[in-house]
């Protein structure tokens, strides 16, 4: 392997707890970060092939389900606040450049953060983004629509 091991730790935005698993390369490169957003029913660990495939560069797994162990989790229960989030951990890094790869859920948030952030995103890279709802259980489907347009899980 030519690259450090993945080591998880996480950083505090609000009162709660932003998980991620970061991986260093062992050669430094003059490549910009990458962000990796899970899927709705995945996890950090869904990018570990993906992490594997780019050894020159620095990787970020972030664990989007770590926000809902905090009492203010409320705040990130959208595509806008898990976007909030994810800004805010860049920032406290001193990130000013990064692509960011999201899938699903991952990218709805990854394209909420390209809107709100679109200086500190060079590449923007979107796996099965399309948030359909046609088909599935009615329940389901209204708190994912709800949970898109901003609402939380109102």
């Amino acid at each position: 392997m030519s690259a450090v091991p993945v080591m998880g730790e996480f950083v505090e935005i609000s009162d709660v707890r932003l998980a991620y698993y970061c991986r260093q390369p062992l050669i430094r490169r003059h490549h910009e970060p990458v962000i990796l957003l899970h899927p709705w029913f995945g996890c950090w660990q869904f990018w570990r092939q993906t992490v594997d495939a780019l050894p020159e560069f620095e990787t970020y797994a972030i664990d989007l389900y770590s926000l809902g162990a905090g009492e203010n989790w409320q705040q990130f229960a959208s595509p806008q606040g898990l976007a909030l989030a994810i800004g805010a951990m860049i920032e406290s890094f001193g990130i000013n450049r990064c692509s960011v790869i999201g899938n699903s859920m991952g990218g709805i948030a990854a394209q909420a953060l390209a809107a709100a952030e679109p200086d500190r995103i060079k590449k923007l890279i979107l796996v099965g983004t399309g948030a359909r709802t046609v088909g599935v259980k009615p329940d389901f489907r209204r708190a994912v629509d709800h949970w898109i347009a901003g609402h939380g899980n109102r």
